[in-house]
């Protein structure tokens, strides 16, 4: 996935941020059909060319969806034992 980039930083953050967004989205909605999915944003200046990356565009991950062989155990997290009060 790819993010338009902007010569306005702000603007290129949020479109980025946005995109990063729409990213968990899909996650979320693999996950809940049982699809597994990770994210892997890295320094991808190798493929550039081989997936034709314009000059105002910027990576934003790299999607690997499948689905699972054996689904992972659920794990719980003690909630109140992670609240802080002052």
């Amino acid at each position: 996935m790819t993010s338009k980039m902007s010569q306005d930083v702000h603007i290129a953050n949020e479109d980025f941020a946005a995109v990063c967004c729409y990213i968990q989205n899909i996650q979320l909605l693999a996950w809940a059909n049982q699809i597994g999915m990770t994210w892997h944003l890295e320094d991808f200046q190798d493929i550039h060319s081989l997936i034709e990356l314009q000059q105002d565009e910027r990576i934003a991950g790299i999607l690997c969806l499948g689905y699972f062989t054996e689904l992972p155990k659920k794990t719980f997290v003690n909630v109140e034992s992670q609240i802080a009060t002052w």
